[in-house]
């Protein structure tokens, strides 16, 4: 999460904080994770800053970048989410469970039939995750400005 975003000084990780914190000041039921090959439920709330998330994420490790691994955690804690959002640089890996399964699964086990998953690859390199026949998933590949509104729209059923 270290690469910079093409043509700008800023951090794929930075940026993914703030888009984050965002999410967190403004949602009433949001929760923040990380993962490679495992989940690391983290503190954050809306009412941190920027650099005190930045503090904290120093100290989680790295590794493959599994993202089935938001799904599988909220299917096995029975957690409710309507929308999964996951920022990465370019890094994209599944394990047991494709990500579009396991988005399948909570959708079943959670009863939430409409929940959505969005994957944020801020560096522009090739990746697929959603399923292309599944309007409730989308692959945003390359980051600028126009991606806030986009996400935004499409959490909202806007596109």
């Amino acid at each position: 999460m270290c690469a910079k975003i093409s043509g700008t000084m800023l951090s794929c990780r930075n940026a993914s904080v703030a888009l984050s914190l965002v999410t967190l000041k403004n949602e009433k039921i949001a929760e923040c994770v990380a993962f490679c090959n495992d989940l690391v439920e983290l503190p954050y709330r809306g009412d941190w800053t920027i650099s005190k998330v930045l503090s904290h994420m120093g100290s989680l490790g790295c590794g493959p970048t599994d993202c089935a691994q938001p799904m599988l955690w909220a299917k096995e804690k029975n957690k409710k989410f309507d929308v999964f959002v996951i920022y990465t640089d370019n890094e994209t890996y599944f394990g047991n469970v494709h990500p579009y399964q396991a988005l399948r699964d909570y959708r079943e086990s959670s009863g939430i039939v409409d929940a959505k998953l969005v994957v944020v690859g801020m560096t522009a390199t090739n990746f697929t995750i959603a399923d292309p026949e599944d309007a409730g998933m989308l692959d945003i590949v390359g980051f600028d400005s126009a991606v806030p509104t986009l996400l935004h729209d499409f959490v909202m059923g806007k596109i």
